[in-house]
């Protein structure tokens, strides 16, 4: 493994530990349905997200002769967590592993410097004047994001569906793109207060889409400094809509993007061979959304594959292109199933807001379950084999149109 690979690898695992963190997936159930009068973390989620930590810092010691580096390996592959309080823990491993990142990009060579096109601002009254009812929600979490949030973020947007408006009432889901300034990923006290805030501000992401299956989308002005387009295709910041005045300014340094580009498209690819294997069925209408929604990355994920880093929204129409002889009758039911889908929405929550999105999830489950049985009971078992042939299609087209795959192995 080379010293690029080494800390992509372990940049990935910080990103996703901090992403899980102030989404609120490490809290403790009492603190998630209390919230906000309680708040804490659990000790067996705060050891496991240290250990994947540590597992991933440990290859860095083979390419990296820096003392901090040492002292971080030797600190928390050692500490107590038992007799400590687990979010502290977990707090000064986030925030020290970040300061560890910025080091040892440093001493990196220099990577691709690209822009950023992110012109378009958020303008609530566009949205109230399209729909709104149906994006009261969107509009309170920007107007939460702007007064609540922005102290400790570098940038803020919305993209996806709903931040070019070409969404689809009930289905579409609000894609958030929140970086964290350099200040708080690094201070122990300060994220703490970002992860409040953040956990606080998904009652709206989930009230708009009681489907959601991811919180907010996370990365860091440290990152910006080495970014993978894995994570969000520079492409996608022009139809995305600015949320906040931006920090960070165009320029951004990306570095290479193909081993996480190749790993994202072999697990998809192959969830979709075991789900036919398996002949597996959605039990719910949220495992059929997910299931429709990774499905409907595929293309996306496909093009990366092949070195071609670009929006969702344009990637099916480039991937035909690709792949003109390819089976997409699993693409077509699930572009209509996207259009078809139910819409449902609380009039009483509207009104009596519940204080926080464990709630608003229980509340939300059962007449979402209702409004979706006839999509659920409506979904063809053919489309698990086109799905597994469409995806089949596309590793022989990746792996046959570039060398690039046969030029990872030989690295790793």
């Amino acid at each position: 493994m080379s010293d690029h690979h080494a800390l992509a690898h372990w940049q990935n695992t910080l990103r996703q530990v901090l992403s899980d963190y102030v989404n609120g997936n490490f809290l403790r159930v009492r603190a998630k349905w209390s919230f906000p009068i309680k708040w804490g973390i659990s000790a067996y989620a705060a050891e496991h997200a240290l250990r994947k930590l540590i597992y991933a810092a440990y290859p860095l010691a083979g390419h990296f002769k820096t003392g901090s580096l040492t002292a971080y390996l030797d600190q928390f592959n050692s500490w107590p967590l038992a007799s400590s309080d687990p979010e502290t823990v977990l707090l000064a491993a986030l925030t020290q592993g970040y300061l560890l990142l910025a080091e040892l990009v440093r001493q990196l060579p220099e990577v691709r410097t690209d822009t950023v096109h992110l012109e378009r601002e958020f303008e609530a009254g566009t949205y109230r004047q399209r729909d709104p009812d149906y994006f009261s929600p969107v509009v309170r979490l920007v107007h939460f994001i702007r007064r609540q949030m922005v102290p400790h973020l570098a940038l803020a947007a919305i993209h996806g569906s709903v931040g070019d408006l070409n969404y689809a009432r009930g289905y579409s889901d609000l894609d958030t793109w929140l970086v964290l300034d350099e200040a708080t990923v690094t201070n122990a006290a300060l994220l703490r207060q970002f992860a409040r805030k953040c956990y606080r501000s998904l009652t709206d992401l989930y009230r708009f889409d009681p489907l959601q299956h991811h919180g907010h989308m996370i990365a860091t002005a440290i990152d910006w400094q080495w970014y993978s387009e894995n994570w969000l295709p520079l492409d996608t910041f022009k139809h995305a809509c600015r949320l906040i005045p931006d920090k960070l300014g165009p320029e951004i340094r990306v570095r290479d993007s193909a081993l996480d580009a190749r790993y994202s498209f072999e697990e998809l690819e192959e969830l979709m061979r075991l789900r036919y294997a398996r002949r597996w069925r959605p039990e719910t209408a949220y495992e059929l959304k997910d299931y429709l929604s990774i499905l409907m990355l595929a293309p996306a994920l496909y093009l990366q594959a092949k070195g071609l880093y670009v929006a969702k929204q344009d990637s099916f129409q480039l991937a035909r292109e690709h792949l003109p002889g390819a089976n997409w009758d699993a693409m077509r039911y699930a572009t209509q199933a996207r259009s078809a889908w139910p819409y449902y929405r609380s009039c009483s929550m509207e009104i009596v807001r519940p204080p926080n999105v464990f709630l608003v999830n229980t509340l939300q489950r059962r007449p979402v379950r209702r409004a979706s049985q006839a999509t659920l009971e409506s979904f063809p078992a053919a489309c698990l084999g086109s799905a597994a042939e469409l995806n089949e299609q596309m590793a022989d087209g990746a792996e046959g149109s570039t060398g690039r795959y046969d030029a990872l192995k030989q690295e790793l």
